[in-house]
């Protein structure tokens, strides 16, 4: 019988290193004790540190961990990567933004000469200490199980509209709201392989938010974002309005429950919407939220010469230009901007982190509303089957879950033209597991 030469993984080398060490170095003991040559115990006890780097996870079963090219820097893959250590045991996220940002932060550091932290090097990095990306889950809205005459009778509506009143892209507009939070905890973080529970720390302002009314044109054009505070009497107080900093892309107001009321629609349609620039018929797509749809919003609507359609409950994520791909850009900025203010985030004599004032919140969203591009805005609309020619000369614009659904012929695309289109966004990665959202006990601050 040929002799077969046995491969030990990862786990069987820390297990020998461990009781190599824990028993005086004794290379003739662990000999004995495991029939391994005292060569190789000498060989394992000489890589154990790297041995560690795949002691967790699915990679604890490799037999090889000299595949692959070596690391640029060691010095400066395990420095990034005992901060890595840290800002997990925190509990903070870690993008991979940030992972790169840092890497080129000690590069500097160390003068390590042309060194650019690319795509190639996050990936090789993080195979080499075992890192992946982990995200929460979330319901999905569910679509309803008629939606396809629902699309049909939305778009046909539309149609008749356009047909009749020949609306320009600037008078065809779409406006949602939105829930923001004053903390806006990202679902992905990087994490070591393997981990069952990925914590993620916050202020204990999860369940605290306000309304965000964001409105645009199809033709990309922005209308002013409006947000909504909660406030216990529906005003905001007279000492904190004046020092709060509101920027030129905003507006603020409040609420008891810090909702879109029929009150607030009203002044959505004085102080947003606002009168008609070109004295001709606008048309505005909104969900079927009762204080858009009510008799008193309806009137006022008119009373500005403004067409509303109603998206189909339950099909906003179809064709609704903001839910389609607005909000997504709009939602990953504030994200952006919350985490970079949860890295400096201060505590209180308690212990707890303090909670993002208004200000902060208004600062966001201001930064994220201007961060969504023009062509993001048009593109969507295009897609959703909103402001598409009426000759179907464009029709391959169309969203693809929208083709059988609206009952369109699709063209081939002529050659050499430049398709607008939205921001599509892939998974991370697909190793995803839950996250445990770990919070601190504190009583609801007034910011």
């Amino acid at each position: 019988m040929p002799f077969v030469r046995k491969r030990y993984t990862v786990k069987d080398k820390l297990d020998v290193v461990g009781w190599f060490r824990r028993n005086g170095r004794n290379l003739s003991a662990a000999e004995r004790e495991y029939g391994i040559s005292r060569k190789q115990v000498r060989l394992w006890d000489k890589d154990y540190e790297k041995l560690l780097m795949f002691s967790k996870g699915k990679d604890s079963e490799r037999k090889n961990i000299g595949s692959g090219a070596e690391a640029m820097n060691t010095e400066m893959d395990q420095a990034v990567f005992e901060w890595f250590k840290d800002e997990r045991a925190e509990g903070r996220c870690v993008s991979n933004y940030f992972l790169q940002s840092k890497a080129r932060e000690v590069a500097s550091q160390i003068r390590v000469q042309k060194f650019q932290a690319s795509n190639g090097w996050l990936r090789r990095w993080k195979q080499r200490y075992s890192v992946g990306i982990r995200r929460g889950t979330n319901d999905a809205q569910k679509i309803p199980s008629d939606y396809k005459e629902k699309m049909s009778g939305f778009h046909s509506a539309i149609r008749a509209l356009r047909q009749k009143w020949d609306y320009t892209d600037y008078n065809i507009a779409n406006m949602d709201q939105t829930m923001v939070r004053f903390d806006t905890v990202p679902k992905y973080t990087n994490e070591v392989k393997g981990a069952k529970t990925v914590r993620i720390s916050h202020t204990g302002g999860a369940k605290k938010g306000c309304t965000v009314a964001l409105t645009a044109s199809a033709n990309g054009d922005k209308r002013k974002a409006l947000i909504i505070f909660k406030e216990k009497n529906g005003v905001i107080g007279p000492r904190v309005l004046p020092t709060l900093k509101v920027p030129d892309n905003v507006l603020i107001t409040a609420t008891e429950n810090g909702w879109m009321t029929t009150v607030k629609v009203h002044h959505f349609i004085r102080h947003v919407w606002g009168p008609n620039d070109d004295d001709t018929r606008r048309l505005l797509i909104l969900d079927a939220y009762k204080p858009h749809t009510c008799q008193s919003s309806t009137d006022r609507f008119d009373e500005y010469e403004t067409d509303i359609v109603t998206v189909p409950g339950g099909c906003t994520g179809l064709v609704q230009p903001m839910d389609t791909h607005v909000n997504k850009v709009f939602k990953e900025r504030i994200k952006q901007q919350w985490c970079e203010w949860f890295k400096l985030a201060k505590r209180n004599c308690r212990g707890n982190y303090v909670q993002p004032t208004r200000q902060n919140i208004i600062d966001w969203i201001s930064v994220a509303w201007e961060a969504v591009e023009e062509g993001t805005i048009r593109g969507a609309f295009k897609s959703c089957g909103i402001s598409l020619p009426l000759d179907g000369s464009r029709n391959y614009l169309l969203s693809s879950r929208l083709v059988d659904d609206v009952g369109l012929e699709i063209e081939e695309v002529p050659p050499h033209e430049e398709i607008e289109s939205g921001v599509h966004f892939d998974d991370e990665d697909d190793d995803t597991e839950d996250i445990e959202f770990v919070g601190w006990d504190q009583d609801e601050l007034d910011i």
